[in-house]
């Protein structure tokens, strides 16, 4: 198991590569199936001095993996370089539930918080509910339902209220997970119904 890596991307300018972002990965914690139960990624980007400066950090903790190594729960948190700290500007928590097919869950919920200046606080922003309701032998999702709600903090109750559905087919071969055809179907919420929207 890699407890620890780094990461260097350079990018191609006058006829030489230039160093452009650094990524130092650490995995701590439990291992299951070369899972780590914490993930933290530290970003740095280089400044026009060619000097390394902190981004980003992304810490990842997976709280619930199976014995197949595959993730049922995890919080995603990501950070950004304030000039002196890695503040918190956004937390995502997500289920993965029902079968496993090469690691792609049935059903996946995706609760998101951002960083609301204003509140100085993290608040609820969006719930997205992802169910793959057809997945081949080899992990490729054939049929999916996507389903958005947003946060509305002025409701009466508070509370995650729909927004948009997507019901996305994939046809045709598929060349390292990509479908030969992709069909959408998007709907939006009017606030008692579901109104197709667009088709692409």
């Amino acid at each position: 198991n890699v407890l620890e890596q780094t990461v260097t991307t350079s990018v191609w300018e006058n006829g030489k590569p230039v160093p452009d972002e650094i990524r130092t990965i650490k995995n701590s914690g439990k291992f299951t199936k070369g899972i780590a139960e914490t993930v933290t990624v530290t970003t740095q980007t280089y400044d026009t001095a060619g000097k390394p400066v902190n981004d980003s950090e992304v810490v990842t903790n997976n709280k619930n993996i199976d014995r197949k190594g595959n993730v049922l729960e995890q919080t995603v948190t990501t950070s950004v370089w304030d000039g002196a700290k890695f503040a918190a500007d956004e937390i995502k928590e997500i289920k993965n539930e029902g079968k496993f097919t090469k690691g792609v869950a049935e059903k996946v919920t995706v609760k998101t918080q951002t960083y609301d200046a204003f509140a100085e606080k993290l608040v609820d922003d969006s719930l997205v509910v992802t169910e793959n309701k057809s997945i081949d032998a080899r992990g490729n999702v054939q049929s999916q339902k996507i389903t958005t709600s947003v946060w509305n903090a002025e409701a009466k109750v508070p509370g995650f209220e729909p927004d948009e559905s997507k019901l996305i087919t994939n046809e045709g071969p598929f060349k390292k997970g990509v479908a030969k055809k992709v069909t959408t179907d998007t709907l939006s919420y009017d606030g008692t119904t579901w109104l197709m929207d667009s088709r692409t």
